[in-house]
């Protein structure tokens, strides 16, 4: 019996050798199908799979309609602008956001009736930050401290329709969205000189401001809209009458 079983053990030595040298055989096929790889190179990349992207490189972004409803988380992302006016008593600064010319705030300007101020629905309200006293013709002063005692004064702007001209409305809050303005916390209002320049439209909303003796001017471009307001600035202004120089 003993020697029986070496004798099998024997016989099942050249198959199991066999079936080494096919499976040997086979993974060498399989080498030599795929390409080496050279040192420090990257796996293939399945056809099915996108190209990396090269160094530095910036995807485009999805496409946002300034004018589509739908898009409610895109259009309320805005990039704000700053202009800015040094003087020697201080720095006046406004921030306001680049609105489109063609966009719905824009169009909504034709439709307001005498003494409604224009909603900024897809914006934050225009913001003046100041560090010095700025008097507006008819009384409107923007002052520092106006919130807290040793910081720049800072206020809201709107734009407001007065019969067939236009006026700029301060307002003491300054950081709101552009449809929540309160009425109740308006601090003053000034008259706007408006025109219009058809041959060279303003293609976002911009506000400038530019230096003249003992003030400045806050200028507003939209379209081919155009307002300004003129200011003086220095530390101690008090209000003036309507009317008065």
């Amino acid at each position: 019996m003993r020697a029986a079983a070496t004798e099998g053990r024997r016989s099942l030595i050249p198959v199991l050798e066999g079936l080494v040298v096919v499976g040997l055989l086979a993974l060498c096929a399989a080498a030599q199908e795929s390409p080496p790889l050279s040192r420090g190179s990257a796996p293939p990349v399945p056809s099915s799979a996108a190209p990396p992207a090269a160094p530095g490189a910036v995807r485009p972004g999805p496409t946002v309609d300034e004018n589509d409803d739908d898009d409610n988380a895109a259009r309320r992302v805005r990039i704000n602008a700053t202009a800015k006016l040094a003087l020697p008593a201080g720095t006046i600064q406004v921030i306001y956001p680049l609105l489109p010319m063609d966009g719905p705030d824009k169009a909504a300007l034709s439709t307001l009736g005498d003494g409604d101020v224009l909603p900024l629905t897809r914006s934050m309200a225009i913001k003046l930050k100041t560090e010095v006293e700025m008097r507006f013709a008819g009384g409107a002063v923007a002052r520092p401290g106006n919130v807290a005692a040793g910081y720049a004064g800072v206020y809201s702007l709107w734009l407001r329709r007065k019969g067939d001209g236009w006026s700029l409305v301060l307002n003491r809050e300054p950081d709101i969205w552009g449809t929540m303005r309160d009425a109740a916390a308006d601090s003053g209002e000034t008259v706007l000189a408006h025109g219009r320049d058809d041959g060279a439209a303003q293609p976002t909303l911009e506000v400038t401001l530019v230096q003249s003796n003992g003030g400045g001017q806050l200028a507003i471009a939209w379209g081919a809209d155009r307002w300004v307001a003129d200011f003086e600035a220095g530390p101690g202004l008090a209000p003036r009458a309507a009317g008065s120089p």
